[in-house]
């Protein structure tokens, strides 16, 4: 399954380095990195058919009067409510879907495996690149 999901998404999917496209994005540690990445790359609004920051502490750690969530919203993310669950679950029943591609910057992620969804760990600079439409390697 990997295999073919990277078929679908690299031009040369045999490469261990190859640009690969990216389908969703799924936030849950820190949003705010990821997008200040995708700003610098310029991110007017994601193109992504799923990207999604989950409210933890660090969504409204940014600051303490809702800008952060601001932010988020006003560049395409969907701003998931604070005590829906763990994100991973969450993601798996609300957005996941089958033969995707996902960057996340929480490890745990692994479970959308399950309906047959691929979810890799990247850094913030890889997720930003990935919300300003970039291939990422």
């Amino acid at each position: 399954m990997v295999q073919k999901i990277f078929a679908g998404r690299c031009p040369d999917p045999a490469s261990a380095r190859a640009p690969c496209a990216v389908d969703q994005v799924a936030l849950a540690t820190a949003p705010h990195a990821a997008l200040d990445e995708a700003v610098a790359r310029g991110l007017k609004r994601t193109a992504l058919e799923n990207a999604v920051a989950y409210e933890t502490a660090c969504v409204d750690a940014r600051t303490r009067n809702g800008e952060g969530r601001a932010a988020l919203l006003a560049h395409g993310l969907v701003v998931a409510r604070a005590g829906a669950g763990f994100p991973a679950a969450v993601h798996l029943e609300r957005f996941a879907s089958p033969a995707r591609l996902c960057v996340t910057d929480d490890p745990r992620f692994a479970s959308v495996g399950g309906i047959g969804m691929l979810a890799l760990h990247a850094t913030a600079t890889q997720i930003g690149a990935a919300l300003a439409g970039q291939p990422i390697e």
